[in-house]
């Protein structure tokens, strides 16, 4: 009799690929599809009054932009830097014959904005004022802020 042993090689375990670590959340960043529907919200108020619409502003658009944000680091009219809220407009070659800003923070649905925007003597002046004509909005969402949620508006006639 014959016996044998065979060892037969055990091969190891691969190892599998490690998981790819999920992309961090961005603590910032610009809603564009919250702003658009202020734009269309603000016109629906302003239908009301049988009041032309604004037409929204890619320019107008990128200033609120800038403005929101600054909003986070003091909420206020006045920039950061202790200036006017317009002299970004004039910082931007923006022309205008008069200009106008909304500012709010906390709110997280363009409904809630708008509402409480109307539902202000001096934001609502602004929104259906006859004298503008362009509008550009902007919602910057800071998750690391107290109030998480800044919007601004600005309004111009050329």
């Amino acid at each position: 009799m014959i016996i044998s042993e065979v060892t037969v090689p055990v091969k190891p375990n691969p190892t599998p690929d490690p998981e790819p670590e999920p992309e961090p959340e961005p603590t910032t960043s610009y809603n564009r599809e919250f702003a658009d529907r202020v734009i269309e919200l603000v016109n629906i108020e302003r239908a009301k009054e049988g009041l032309k619409p604004l037409k929204k502003d890619d320019t107008l658009n990128g200033l609120s932009d800038i403005r929101a944000k600054e909003t986070v680091t003091l909420f206020d009219h006045k920039r950061p830097n202790g200036t006017k809220w317009s002299t970004i407009l004039k910082e931007n070659n923006v022309s205008y014959t008069n200009a106008a800003e909304n500012i709010a923070s906390g709110y997280s649905t363009p409904e809630d904005v708008v509402n409480a925007w109307m539902n202000s003597e001096g934001h609502r002046a602004s929104i259906m004022s006859k004298t503008y004509e362009k509008i550009g909005v902007s919602c910057y969402i800071d998750n690391n802020s107290k109030y998480k949620y800044y919007w601004d508006q600005l309004f111009i006639k050329d």
